[in-house]
């Protein structure tokens, strides 16, 4: 058996931001390979420990892993203390520490491998033995270690509530040392042992939104009142990020609290939510009548309040359509005629904010078509024929193309092409081509119409093309 004795670090690195030691600096920590072998040490500890050539005693127990490499020392507490044990592994994945009850097998506290590297615990009068090691056996690992006492933050009470001017961010909480007071409500924690607390003026719009990586058990809480007696929940409690709807210019306070386990130090951010928003987008972006046409609204109002209300008026005097899923909502809606129509979207967010849009939306019914083919059922080869196109009429003004083709067995054959805008004067109207037909025998002429602008779709596509009836070409 064989004690080192290492020099320790006077620092205070891990409990600077809970208010620091409660005692002067200790002399150098005495570490032992055997806990049977454990020298009292004072707190605050502080130091390095080189594992190297430390090893695990029979029936040694265990701080939460399987340790292959341990040290011990031993502390005494003379009245509870509320203290901080915190790891940091130098060179090698898989430090842990313990902190035992002198002469128990059961850790009160222990930090290490997938538990996190803090944590803290109230200690009653009595003698603790600190182990420390590692998962595997490499050399030259090390660890560093402190245990300490650890004071409550300056705003563990309510009474002494950290005034925050919105916006504000980067704001750190520290909950490991916090405390609940006696008649302390934490509605969105409700097994929490820490609070702390912040106050602040509500913004013009009242509603707040709230930011934080934290989601495991935390809560932050909304109250009015300014003492432990006139606490008054607002029902308004989240994580993460949230958003909540308060009383423009009202005071409140805000209450974050943790469960058993989950006490932790964080940021957090909490400013106005901005405005909401809504757009609309309409596929396709102009139907015709009697087209399906879907509405999809997209909601932005920032993250952390859902839109739990939507609405659409389609402004043809259809009933209005709701619904109170509002995150990928879409509607479709057919229009029975031509016209622009003002469609209106409302939505309301789970905060209380509200978002109105109205976009109009023009329903244009596009459609040309060929009416007929004026040609001699018989002809001669080497002839030129003069071939009639009737085009119908048409509502609107369109650029078209018009092609000319002949079909025989032998395949087809471009006969001639013409482009042209037709005008909206609901009126037919014939074109002409010159044909001149090169081989004797059975053909077909097919005319075919289409709307040359890309943004125009054909409601009527049907009408389109018009095959003549067949003509002779005799030699």
């Amino acid at each position: 058996m064989r004690s080192r004795v290492l020099s320790a670090i006077t620092a205070v690195v891990c409990i600077v931001a809970l208010g620091g030691l409660s005692a002067p600096a200790s002399a150098a920590t005495v570490w032992s390979d055997d806990r049977g072998d454990a020298v009292t040490s004072t707190l605050p500890i502080d130091d390095t420990v080189t594992l190297t050539d430390a090893a695990v005693e029979e029936n040694e127990p265990t701080a939460c892993h399987t340790t292959a490499m341990s040290v011990w020392t031993s502390v005494t507490i003379t009245a509870p203390t509320r203290v901080l044990l915190a790891i940091q592994d130098l060179y090698w994945y898989g430090p842990v520490a313990g902190l035992f009850p002198h002469g128990s097998n059961s850790a009160t506290t222990c930090v290490g491998t997938m538990i996190g590297d803090s944590s803290a615990v109230t200690l009653e009068p009595g003698t603790y033995d600190l182990m420390v090691g590692s998962l595997g056996s490499f050399p030259g690992d090390s660890v560093h270690v402190t245990l300490g006492e650890i004071l409550p933050p300056a705003n563990d009470d309510v009474a002494n509530a950290t005034a925050l001017t919105l916006p504000a961010s980067g704001i750190d909480f520290d909950l490991r040392a916090a405390t609940v007071q006696t008649g302390e409500s934490t509605p969105c924690s409700t097994s929490a042992q820490g609070s702390v607390w912040y106050s602040f003026v509500a913004p013009p719009s009242g509603v707040v939104t709230v930011t934080s990586g934290v989601v495991m058990m935390t809560g932050f809480s909304f109250f009015t009142g300014s003492s432990l007696s006139s606490l008054g929940y607002t029902g308004k409690c989240g994580n993460g990020t949230f958003t909540a709807g308060l009383t423009p210019g009202g005071h409140y306070l805000l209450q974050i609290a943790a469960d058993p386990g989950y006490t932790q130090n964080a940021v957090f951010d909490i400013h106005e939510a901005p405005a909401l928003t809504v757009q609309i987008q309409f596929s396709p972006v102009q139907p015709a009548a009697g087209q399906e046409v879907g509405v999809y609204p997209m909601f932005d109002g920032g993250e952390g309040s859902p839109v739990v209300s939507c609405s659409v008026d389609f402004g043809d005097r259809s009933p209005v359509q709701t619904a109170t899923s509002c995150g990928m909502i879409g509607w479709s809606h057919t229009f029975a005629k031509d016209g622009t129509y003002r469609v209106t979207v409302r939505g309301t967010a789970s905060d209380g904010r509200r978002a109105s849009s109205t976009v109009p939306l023009t329903v244009v019914t596009h459609d040309v078509s060929v009416v007929s083919i004026d040609v001699p059922r018989s002809v001669r080869m080497g002839k030129s024929i003069k071939v009639r196109v009737q085009v119908g009429p048409t509502k609107y003004l369109e650029p078209v193309v018009v092609n000319l083709v002949m079909v025989s067995e032998s395949g087809n054959v471009d006969v001639g092409s013409q482009t042209l805008t037709l005008p909206a004067d609901r009126k037919s109207r014939w074109l002409t081509f010159w044909w001149t037909p090169t081989s004797a025998g059975k053909v077909t002429l097919s005319a075919a119409i289409s709307i040359t602008d890309w943004n125009e779709q054909d409601a009527v596509p049907g009408n389109n093309t018009v095959t003549s009836p067949t003509i002779t070409v005799k030699r």
